[in-house]
């Protein structure tokens, strides 16, 4: 997929108002963050407190329109079509991380490679993307939006 495709994309989903399913999202499979040292630095409670924040929208809105006699949508009352980030300031700063990401390359950019840097194409690979995920979960942390 080209750069330009993948901004698109993932702007489109960002900015959407129905492309999260609050009722159907699992952590069955957080343990590995905590699990792998490697892939610590995500910090799954922060993600479990935001997921429930999520629900507790959903539910004071079932609430509301329960108490004022008003119909809600089965997506509505499911939360089913949820949008994804509720800051909408975030998406910029989100963007501009991402497009940053895009471009990078170690090769092109060595002085941001730590001082212990990999030598074969593998190992490399992975200290990008660890890299990369590390700053985007940060900035995520940053604005509390758990679902971009």
């Amino acid at each position: 997929m080209c750069t330009w495709h993948i901004l698109k994309d993932v702007l489109k989903r960002l900015k959407s108002p129905t492309a999260e399913k609050i009722d159907g999202r699992s952590t069955h499979g957080w343990s590995m963050f905590s699990e792998n040292l490697k892939l610590n630095f995500i910090d799954v409670t922060w993600l479990g407190e935001y997921r429930q924040m999520r629900i507790d929208i959903v539910h004071r809105r079932i609430e509301e329109a329960e108490s004022s006699q008003h119909a809600l949508s089965k997506d509505e009352e499911l939360g089913s079509k949820e949008c994804t980030v509720l800051n909408k300031k975030a998406i910029p700063e989100i963007e501009c991380l991402m497009r940053e990401h895009l471009g990078w390359h170690p090769f092109k950019f060595p002085s941001r490679m730590s001082p212990m840097q990999p030598t074969s194409g593998e190992l490399m690979s992975w200290h990008v993307w660890l890299r990369q995920s590390t700053e985007m979960h940060d900035l995520c942390r940053k604005f509390n939006e758990g679902y971009a």
